[in-house]
């Protein structure tokens, strides 16, 4: 004999469904006659989750642009040619660390050369971090506002139907 599964929420409608059933809109609508006199926080709540959204949109927007920016002007992954070993036919080789320098332009054999290709690749590094690094800390910041603005949402318990309706559909655009 199948044993029973146990009751489960497998879907927002089987949630809204459940939610409906178990009288927690009623709840809500039997507040609304009380507090009908007061704006539901809800929506204040709501609409500073748009604007962080909208800021970390504009901050990722503009990482990208310098990216690709950075890239077209061959700058986004610094890298300088190594000696490597000029007997073997092959290419240069793109060192694109300090530790690939050191092992493919030796600084015992080629000294200069050695010291130039650890100054271009500095200079290369630090124009790109000069260009990238204020934007991922903007990305990073404005990510952390999203994230507490977002969990005010959640935290808010809505005083209307309206707020209700409006609380749910915010919350079915971050479920699975």
């Amino acid at each position: 004999m199948a044993q029973a599964k146990p009751n489960s929420i497998t879907s927002r409608r089987k949630l809204l469904q459940v939610l409906a059933g178990g009288g927690a809109l009623a709840a809500v609508s039997t507040t609304t006659s009380v507090l009908a006199a007061e704006p539901d926080p809800i929506f204040a709540a709501i609409a500073d989750h748009e604007k962080a959204d909208h800021i970390l949109a504009v901050a990722g927007d503009a990482l990208e642009a310098a990216e690709r920016e950075l890239k077209k002007a061959g700058d986004l992954e610094p890298s300088v040619e190594s000696v490597g070993n000029p007997d073997n036919g092959l290419p240069p080789i793109r060192s694109t660390s300090h530790r690939d320098i050191d092992l493919y332009t030796p600084a015992d054999m080629y000294p200069d050369r050695n010291r130039r290709e650890h100054a271009t690749l500095s200079a290369a590094i630090a124009r790109r971090d000069a260009r990238l690094n204020p934007l991922l800390a903007a990305v990073a910041a404005a990510e952390v506002d999203e994230q507490r603005a977002r969990y005010e949402v959640d935290e808010i318990q809505p005083t209307t139907f309206e707020g209700a309706l409006a609380a749910l559909k915010f919350t079915r655009n971050f479920t699975f």
